[in-house]
């Protein structure tokens, strides 16, 4: 797994888009992208996890990651593949399926690998500096009413990758 926490300089020559639980429905951001004149050369797209299940395209997700110009972090919907792979346990692999993972459900683990790779290395959190010290903080579910944003990110830097879902500050991130 990658870091999981990822810092985003100020993009200073587009547009930032954030967006939210795409679930497999590329063909479906990439027209709303298209709509609002997206330019893959200067612009920027920060997805907040949920990239996978439900939706007829979740097989798009590794292209999609692999676009320069494309920020994702892990949602609860990646944990549930992630979870599977690492547990290798038929009861999570089915909750998993009813959740939505029915789109994998024909693979094997081999197959899985490559989802499982790039989903697990995705950050929990990106800090976006939206301008000169103005940042913003992405998660997928949520933080705290009362938190520190400094301490989120030691806890980020200091919490045992294969553990992150008995921190409790980081499972909420999840599955809030």
């Amino acid at each position: 797994m990658g870091s999981l926490f990822q810092s985003v300089s100020i993009n200073s020559n587009g547009v930032d888009y954030i967006c939210s639980d795409i679930h497999g429905h590329f063909s479906l951001l990439k027209a709303l992208l298209d709509k609002v004149n997206f330019d893959p050369s200067k612009d920027r797209l920060f997805s907040l996890g949920d990239l996978i299940d439900r939706g007829p395209e979740c097989e798009e997700v590794l292209k999609w990651l692999r676009y320069e110009w494309f920020y994702a972090i892990q949602g609860n919907h990646e944990r549930m593949l992630i979870n599977a792979v690492e547990q290798k346990s038929s009861h999570v692999f089915m909750q998993w399926h009813a959740w939505g993972g029915s789109w994998a459900e024909d693979f094997d683990l081999v197959e899985l690998q490559e989802y499982y790779q790039v989903l697990s290395n995705l950050p929990v959190a990106i800090e976006l500096q939206v301008s000169g010290s103005k940042k913003v903080a992405l998660v997928h579910a949520e933080l705290p009413d009362q938190c520190d944003w400094l301490d989120v990110i030691d806890q980020l830097a200091s919490v045992d990758k294969k553990d992150v879902e008995k921190n409790r500050l980081v499972s909420d991130m999840f599955w809030k």
